[in-house]
């Protein structure tokens, strides 16, 4: 009996520290939990979100006026009309290229298009597919 009293009082002093550490966790645990939420529940116009936000609002929304009067028009890849390349009444494929019928190119990119670009010009990414 003597020697299982000796045993237990070995691990008492540990099992304070365990749970003296397990506190102070808890403890730090519950103070950011705190921060968080009242971070979360703060009001917008106190930390002055509300009026920075307000502000991109506005200056998207002049950005956007700022561009009504040019609009884009679409040109057509085979005839150069006002339509998209895949509603032209001369289109001749329905698969692959629509000029050409290649199936390593889209019209856009065709050697055979009328709307060919210059070397330098990256202005449209090339894309694979119709």
């Amino acid at each position: 009996v003597e020697d299982m009293v000796n045993i237990v009082s070995d691990y008492s002093p540990e099992a304070g520290v365990a749970t003296s550490t397990l506190q102070q966790l808890e403890k730090r645990l519950d103070s950011k939990l705190q921060k968080v939420l009242a971070a979360v529940s703060r009001p917008l116009s106190e930390s002055g979100q509300l009026e920075k936000l307000q502000q991109q609002v506005q200056a998207l929304q002049q950005r956007g006026n700022g561009s009504k009067g040019r609009s884009f028009q679409r040109k057509c890849g085979i005839c150069l009309g006002s339509h998209m390349t895949k509603d032209c009444p001369l289109k001749q494929f329905d698969s692959g290229c629509y000029l050409c019928g290649g199936s390593d190119h889209i019209a856009r990119n065709c050697p055979k298009s009328l709307t060919k670009k210059s070397p330098g010009d990256s202005s449209r990414p090339s894309a694979s597919g119709n």
